[in-house]
Formats: structure tokens, sequence, C-alpha cells
């Protein structure tokens, strides 16, 4: 071989190699583009891969992802809470966008979110986020009622503005939870106030069968092995100062598998008087004795309810056909005043009630003297739940819950919530009870129907006269 063309060989061999080794170099350039993910929250910022979200109700966060690639992508795997899902929508495509929609439940609690994704050449990444859930429930509302605190069951709100007037004596209210189904319920079961006194012959139980938590109060001992007339009667008693002036609200039901008190089925009433529902009186014999009574109301006439007792009577309220609702729970509200001057001849009773039936509250009105079986007595002090039930009983059966006695001047004074912005349109009304109240400033416990909070929901406040003084006040 000559010179010239052993240079040639040379050249072209270092050609080639310069050339092989420029592939080499690509192919490791393209290679160290490694897939890349991006994360966004709407509404939400993302710090080390972590969301911390805090929520004071069920709701949703929405993620946002963008996956991009040097090549084309292989396999793009989404996992959620180490559920994987496979997203073929992505394969073969250079950047890939998605969204997804997480529901987010009201407890404290972590989701995780994962994806991995592998390209063409083989190179896999993974990246991570969490969404850190606080379910703090506290909440800021302004305006001209400003509300503070927690949407959670049992928790405080602040409401604070001008204008509230004078608070309720409240006296007791009982939501009848921190016990199991048949637990005894003792005297100090109220969130408010005590029971000064229950039965003795059988003993009140918790029910399972409950409008708000977890339990109520069984106005019937079912562990008891023998029944008293066809009864296994149970009651709680509250006792108060002698006053003329009382507001009373409580949930009752018959659970399912019982009969209202006296009727020979489910789907019958009976055809006499069977339950007073509660029992206002002077003294423990007040009914007895002559002295000042009413049942708020009682089963008085055969398939009707009435406000009327042994010695006073206000009267009519209504058929059960009209009101009683005997597969769900019934709102009993009343309030009682006699005139602070003219008592003996003067005096007002103003009575609510809410079930399926009335689909939205019912009231009925009474102007006359709330003392008015004679001269006997003209006070009460006492009010005992149930007042009592009897006659012809064939697998009787109720319950109450959420209890509320206040009683004297500016009884009616009060903090409800409702499913409706507007009062006579709730299909669902609960009073939050009062700790402290002035012109400016109330304190109230958060209740209402069933384990939820009042997220959603909706505020009302009455005076003392049982005016609508705020309403319609919209809890985030």
């Amino acid at each position: 071989m000559n010179n010239f063309n052993m240079i040639c060989t040379i050249a072209s061999f270092l050609l080639a190699a310069f050339v092989s080794c420029k592939k080499k170099d690509n192919i490791l350039d393209k290679k160290s583009e490694m897939p890349s993910i991006a994360f966004a929250a709407q509404g939400h910022t993302i710090s080390n891969g972590v969301i911390n979200f805090p929520v004071i109700k069920e709701t949703t966060i929405t993620i946002d992802y963008t996956v991009t690639t040097s090549s084309k992508i292989k396999q793009f795997v989404r996992s959620l809470n180490g559920e994987q899902q496979q997203i073929t929508a992505a394969v073969g495509l250079e950047e890939y966008k998605g969204q997804l929609l997480v529901n987010v439940p009201y407890t404290s609690k972590t989701i995780s979110l994962h994806l991995e994704v592998t390209d063409e050449d083989l190179q896999t990444t993974k990246e991570a986020v969490s969404i850190v859930v606080n379910a703090s429930g506290e909440f800021v509302i302004n305006g001209d009622v400003q509300v503070t605190g927690s949407v959670n069951q049992g928790q405080e709100l602040i409401i604070s503005g001008t204008g509230f007037g004078s608070g309720p004596n409240v006296i007791i209210y009982d939501d009848f939870e921190g016990g199991a189904h048949n637990d005894p319920i003792p005297l100090t079961s109220p969130l408010i106030g005590t029971w000064a006194a229950k039965s003795t012959d059988y003993i009140a139980r918790y029910h399972e069968y409950a409008y708000s938590g977890k339990t109520s109060y069984s106005m019937q001992d079912e562990l008891a092995l023998v029944a008293l007339y066809g009864a296994k009667r149970t009651s709680l008693k509250v006792r108060f100062a002698n006053t003329k002036e009382v507001f009373l609200s409580y949930q009752v039901s018959v659970p399912p598998g019982k009969f209202f008190p006296g009727a020979p089925s489910r789907d019958q009433w009976g055809a006499a008087s069977h339950w007073k529902l509660t029992w206002l009186m002077d003294g423990d014999n007040g009914f007895q004795d002559e002295k000042a009574d009413l049942c708020i109301p009682t089963n008085g006439q055969a398939k009707a309810l009435q406000i009327g007792g042994n010695t006073d009577n206000i009267g009519w309220l209504a058929s059960l056909d009209e009101l009683f609702d005997i597969d769900g729970f019934n709102r009993m509200t009343a309030w009682l005043r006699a005139d602070p001057v003219n008592y003996q001849t003067q005096g007002y009773t103003w009575a609510q009630w809410l079930s399926a039936k009335t689909g939205t509250p019912w009231v009925r009105e009474h102007h006359k003297a709330v003392f008015n079986g004679g001269p006997a007595s003209e006070k009460w002090n006492q009010i005992n739940i149930p007042g009592w039930f009897g006659n012809s009983l064939v697998n009787p059966g109720g319950v109450y819950d959420d209890v509320y006695v206040a009683t004297g001047p500016n009884a009616p004074a009060r903090v409800e919530v409702g499913d409706a912005p507007v009062y006579t349109n709730c299909t669902k009304l609960s009073i939050l009870p009062s700790t402290s109240w002035t012109n400016s400033q109330i304190k109230v416990i958060v209740k209402t129907k069933g384990e939820g909070t009042i997220s959603q929901q909706y505020l009302f406040i009455f005076n003392g006269n049982n005016q609508l003084i705020a309403g319609g006040i919209t809890i985030p």
C-alpha cells in the first residue's frame, strides 16, 4: 500500500469513529432528558409536595398535572391512596395534561397522589403530592352580625352584634349522649343543668334511635322483665324556681317496631287518651292536688293532640294525622306565658310542630289565661318527661331527644339552626342552647340533626318576645 492509500484509509477510519462517537453522544444527550411531572392545585399552594387543606365540611380539591417527555410516553400510572390506574390516553404523546377531582372527607387524614411515567427510552420519573386534611371546622362570618367558632357538634359559636336583648334562663338541655343503647341515663346526663329525679320502678335508658348524635332517651325500660299494666314506664323530672313563663322544646318519635301508645298496630292511633308527652305542673302532685298542670301536649282525645291538664286547659292543637309522623322525629316547641300583671285572666300560648307531616313549621296560638282551672295555684316548677302513657297498651314505644327548657322572662330568646335561609321554609330546625347571652354577644353550643356539622345551614336569632331579630345567616 502506498503512502497516499494509507493516508486515505486512516482518514476514513477516523471519520467513521468520529461519526460513531457523535451518534453515541446524541443518544446519551437524549437519555439525559428525563420525563418531568408538574403539579398544580386550584386555589391552593403546594410546598415540598404537600398541600395543607383545612376543611369545615366534606368537599373536593382539583389537582392539575402535566407530564412532559423528550421522546414519547410509553406508560403512565396514576395512584390515589394506593389504588392504581393506567392512563392510556397519555401513551404515544410527548406531553400530557390531566386533571383529578379528589373527594375530601370531613375528617383529619392524609390523601396521597402518586404519578409514574416511563418514556420510550425506558426512563422513569416518579412524583407525589400529599393532601394533608385538617378538619378544623373553624370559620368567621363578618357583617352586621359576626359569627366565629366551629361547625362541629358540641363546639362553641360566638355571635356578636347589637340589640340581642336579655337572654333566657336555660334550665336544662339534654341531647342524651354519653352512653350506649340500653345504658342507664344518669341525672348528670344534660349538657346544661341536671335532672332532679328519675323513675325507680323502671330504669330510664339510652336508645339507639336518635335525632341528634347516636342515642336518645327511651320512655320504656326494654330490659325490664315484667310490665305494669302493659307499660315499663320510665320518667325524667326537671325542677326549677316558681315561674309563670316556660319555653319548652324536644324531639319525639315512636322507634321502628314499636306502636304509638294505646294503638293496636303501628299504622293506627288508638281510640282513647294514651300519651301525655310532657307534663308541666306545680310540684310532684300538682296534677292530683288541683294545682296548675298542663300536658304539652296530650293525646287527650282520640287521634288528636291538645294542650290541657287535670286542672288547667288551653285547647286544641290538631289531629295526629295532621301532625305526628310515625316514621320519623317530631319537634314540639311551646311557649306559655301568663300576663305579668293580670295573670289570672290573661295569657298567651304559642305551639309549634315540625315533622315530615307538616313539612315546614306549623304554628297555633291561644290568647287566654294559662292558669284557668281555679285559684289553687298560679305557678309552675316542674316538668315530667314523659308525662304519662297507658291504657290498652300493645308494644308501646317512645323516645325523646334534644330536650330544652327555659323559664322566666325572655324564655323564648334562642338561636336556632335550619336548612333554609327563610325560617318558615325550614324542614329541619334545632335549638343551639346558649351558655351566655348579653345585648351584644351570645355563646351557644353547636347541635343539630344527626352527627354532621352545621355547615351550609342557616342561623336564626329570636329575642325574649319570640320575635325573629336576625335570620338566614349562612354558615360556610
